[in-house]
């Protein structure tokens, strides 16, 4: 071959595929009635209905572009790969396309174009198939989807309304990544270095009214789930901590000189005796309490806004902790009656628990490297084991001292009042911590 033509040579192939697939629908009909008429004249001859199944979807591409973009293409030849892969195994693979056109990205380039979205959707996705049979694509193109079709969303609609029967689902306010320009929330994978991934224009948090559904109700049966999945461990990972399922304990702190308390939910309520300053989120309804008095509110405001640009993921993701102190508000540790500073940081965020956290710095990653930065007392309150692998293993190279520790906190059904086993007196072993 002297040079390649791809229109003349792929062009060639292009029709002989759509024969191939003409074929295999005629006989998935064919084996179809006839497994209908006679399920038992079928047993002997191998047909699609014998082969095993395999299912291979695709994220279904917005109509509300003139056509496919690179992204479409890296993803949807990844997923060809395997449809045909899974093919020439033996499996009978469904791999079906369709079109997101319902809702705001539809309505938004309707409006930018002056057409109606039935008519723009009808246009863009015909070139998207010309597309798509350009590329080879292995989709099924004989049983399109289209999400706006009244057939498809009736069945979201009851699925909706069971979950809302349920009690599965909830209306509240929170914030999204919110696109000024194509008038619409758009997930933390679409936003790139602070832009939208579609036309640029900068990211803004807004605060929107909405629909939540309650997938913490299934926390425990989808984390137990992804161990029958075969993905990478850091994927999995990624995913759990998505999910969010977390156990602990929701204790109170005290401002000093104010009714007003602070609530803060941890997984390790046996380190209260080291938390030495607590965080609240930008978001939190400490910063809009007027009755408060913090000195140096302005400078708060100027932060918040500031934090209100980044995404969570940015916040979550950030290299360096940024924050700042309330001046003229001091909490009180309830376990030790210690006077302790309250920040403001968006390394916590508003959506989590409480929306702020006690900060124990000897015993977290990130509390500990935003204690480093603006000077906080660490306090280690844990006590490192004599054997074993982790942080949590004493250094032999490093002083040892005794010290009491506190190994059991049982709080009156009732009243405020706390009960604690103090182990080196009742020990008959001599029990240490260590400073490493």
């Amino acid at each position: 071959m002297k040079k390649y033509n791809p229109n003349k040579i792929e062009k060639k192939w292009h029709t002989i595929w759509d024969k191939w697939s003409q074929k295999d629908a005629e006989q998935t009909q064919k084996n179809t009635k006839t497994q209908h008429k006679s399920v038992s004249s079928l047993r002997g001859s191998a047909t699609l209905a014998d082969k095993p199944k395999y299912y291979v979807l695709d994220m279904f591409p917005y109509p509300s572009g003139d056509g496919l973009h690179m992204g479409h293409t890296e993803s949807y030849t990844a997923s060809d790969i395997i449809y045909r892969y899974k093919r020439l195994q033996g499996f009978d693979v469904l791999h079906p396309q369709g079109f997101d056109s319902f809702g705001l990205p539809a309505e938004n380039y309707a409006v930018k174009t002056g057409i109606h979205p039935k008519e723009t959707t009808r246009k863009n996705t015909e070139n998207y198939i010309r597309q798509m049979k350009m590329l080879g694509l292995g989709h099924d193109l004989d049983h399109l989807i289209y999400t706006s079709d009244p057939s498809y969303y009736k069945w979201t609609q009851w699925l909706f309304g069971k979950f809302f029967e349920n009690g599965l689902v909830e209306r509240k306010t929170d914030k999204i990544n919110w696109c000024p320009s194509c008038n619409t929330g758009i997930a933390n994978e679409q936003v790139d270095q602070g832009k939208c991934e579609r036309c640029k224009t900068e990211i803004q948090q807004k605060e929107v009214l909405g629909w939540f559904f309650k997938i913490t109700d299934f926390a425990e049966d989808l984390i137990k789930d992804l161990d029958k999945v075969d993905w990478p461990e850091a994927t999995k990972k990624n995913q759990r901590n998505w999910i969010g399922k977390s156990e602990g304990a929701k204790i109170e702190f005290k401002i000093k000189n104010e009714k007003f308390k602070i609530k803060v939910f941890t997984t390790r309520p046996d380190t209260l005796f080291g938390a030495t300053y607590l965080v609240v989120a930008p978001e939190h309804e400490l910063i809009q309490n007027s009755k408060l008095k913090i000195q140096n509110y302005k400078e708060v405001v100027k932060y918040i806004e500031k934090a209100k640009n980044k995404t969570e993921m940015e916040r979550m993701e950030a290299k360096e902790k940024t924050g700042v102190k309330l001046e003229g508000l001091v909490a009180v540790n309830p376990a030790n009656g210690e006077k302790i500073p309250i920040f403001v940081a968006d390394y916590v965020l508003g959506g989590y628990g409480t929306g702020a956290i006690m900060a124990v710095p000897a015993h977290d990653e990130r509390d500990y490297e935003f204690a480093k930065k603006y000077k906080i007392k660490i306090k280690q309150v844990i006590a490192l084991r004599f054997d074993g692998e982790g942080d949590n293993v004493i250094k032999k190279d490093k002083p040892m001292t005794e010290r009491k520790i506190v190994d059991v906190i049982i709080k009156h059904w009732k009243e405020d009042k706390y009960f604690c086993l103090d182990w080196s007196k009742k020990s008959h072993n001599k029990w240490y911590s260590f400073v490493v």
